[in-house]
């Protein structure tokens, strides 16, 4: 009889080693994906005489809208003196015009397309913040070729790590100040940075597209897309939303550890770029786009 019930014993925990066993197709949450090649047809039949510009702005309407700082908690966890900071989406508006907003054209034939002329994109975590170097101007905004690497960089003592969110989903470590480390995007569309160590009030972003015709609004909201294919397009415009959507804490600490801000804007209009002509194009964004869902 012993034997027997030994032998059910037995028969039972191979049945649930066999059931808890990983299988030969793991399904994780987010699937990790290979990043494709890339892309060899950018500008291979590109003519520059039947190219023309878009250009344009994107303008505020009506009064500009009071963001009040984020308050920051005190805690020793955090090696942060300051009590607050500024809200990284805060709209900045000059002469009616709208800064940071993401400017890009979509079904763009690649073989048509210009070379890609935009400098590589390095990301700096410098006093607890998110700067995205782009020639002379600094912002929290980079433009990055689909399948090129994008460099994440330290500039503190203290424990960073850059989380991005939206077209690409990873946490990246970041333990060495001054020690660059590489990533390679292999989604098009826009990345969401944030902080996975605490920081919870950072914020940058990245564009992630195949082709080059994409800019970031100058501080009286001004774009301009050069040497666009004769053809029709989706202009798109993109903005990032101040208001906070939701707070997460730590259960231990009760300090934030998460936010989340609303949905970012979009707007899209057709176009056409003409040989040797300049089509003028206008956005209008205004606080009731970003006012919270309810």
């Amino acid at each position: 009889m012993r034997r027997w019930r030994l032998l059910i014993l037995v028969v039972l925990v191979a049945g649930l080693v066999w059931m808890m066993r990983t299988g030969r197709t793991p399904h994780p949450l987010y699937p990790i994906r290979e990043p494709e090649p890339l892309a060899t047809d950018l500008g291979t039949t590109h003519d520059p005489l039947r190219c023309g510009t878009i250009a344009g702005r994107v303008i505020w309407s009506g009064p500009e809208p009071a963001v009040p700082p984020i308050e920051l908690p005190i805690t020793p966890v955090l090696p942060i003196q300051k009590k607050e900071v500024p809200n990284p989406n805060r709209p900045r508006i000059k002469d009616g015009g709208l800064a940071d907003a993401i400017v890009w054209l979509e079904n763009v034939d690649r073989s048509r397309s210009k070379p890609w002329t935009l400098p590589a994109v390095r990301v700096a975590l410098h006093d607890f913040d998110f700067v995205v170097p782009e020639g002379n101007a600094k912002g929290r905004i980079g433009i990055v070729r689909r399948g090129t690497p994008v460099e994440f960089v330290s500039r503190e003592s203290a424990m960073h790590s850059a989380r991005g969110r939206g077209a690409a989903f990873f946490t990246q470590m970041l333990p060495e100040p001054g020690k660059p480390v590489s990533r390679v995007l292999p989604e098009n569309g826009v990345v969401e940075l944030s902080s996975g160590s605490g920081y919870f009030w950072m914020r940058g972003y990245l564009l992630v597209s195949d082709q080059p015709y994409a800019t970031v609004t100058d501080a009286q909201g001004r774009f301009q897309l050069d040497t666009v294919p004769q053809g029709d397009y989706d202009l798109v415009c993109w903005k990032a939303n101040w208001h906070a959507a939701r707070l997460e804490r730590d259960p231990e600490l009760i300090v934030p550890v998460r936010l989340e801000f609303g949905r970012p804007v979009v707007r899209r209009q057709r176009v056409s770029a003409k040989a040797a002509t300049s089509t003028p194009i206008t956005f209008s964004l205004s606080a009731a786009d970003f006012a919270p869902s309810r």
